[in-house]
């Protein structure tokens, strides 16, 4: 069984590419939506004195969780 892919919400900063591959199109790469979003939720945990007591593991795994929490949530909300 494979790697089970992970919406990671594409480009945070997407930027409009020129040619060759033509207006409308948008370059990828850099920070993904999913990654910006965990970091956001890291620094909250981090600014807050009662996160100090777990392992830096654990909040990171609770940021990616929220992370992907809340990429559902938006991809939800566009197909309605």
């Amino acid at each position: 069984m494979g790697k089970k892919l992970i919406d990671d919400g594409g480009s945070a900063f997407p930027v409009p590419c020129a040619a060759p591959f033509g207006e409308g199109h948008m370059a990828t790469g850099g920070m993904s939506v999913r990654v910006y979003l965990a970091g956001k939720a890291l620094q909250g945990y981090c600014a807050n004195h009662t996160s100090l007591d777990h392992e830096s593991e654990s909040k990171a795994e609770w940021a990616l969780d929220d992370a992907d929490a809340l990429l559902k949530l938006l991809k939800h909300d566009s197909e309605l």
